[in-house]
């Protein structure tokens, strides 16, 4: 998983590291697992550097270009064709 929110990340590893000890991994197999599986970071702009997938689950954000960050939204432009126009965040997706 990837959240872009660094608060959400840390709390979906602190959730998931509970759930695996519930089901009978050890505290230091939890953690090492938990981190691997959530990661902090911006899917969109991760994309081309991670390894390659079937299927990628998720709720896209209907999020305005007018409300991201200028820089960010040239980045996205640069990497997905797809964004033009005033266009929302979920067309990159």
């Amino acid at each position: 998983a990837i959240e872009l929110d660094s608060s959400s990340s840390t709390r979906a590893r602190r959730l998931l590291g509970s759930l695996l000890r519930t089901n009978g991994y050890d505290d230091a197999t939890s953690k090492v697992l938990a981190s691997s599986w959530v990661q902090t970071g911006d899917f969109l702009l991760d994309a081309p550097a991670l390894p390659p997938t079937d299927f990628v689950i998720g709720n896209p954000p209907y999020i305005r270009l007018e409300e991201i960050n200028p820089e960010i939204v040239q980045d996205y432009r640069r990497q997905y064709s797809t964004m033009t126009g005033r266009a929302d965040l979920y067309v990159a997706f």
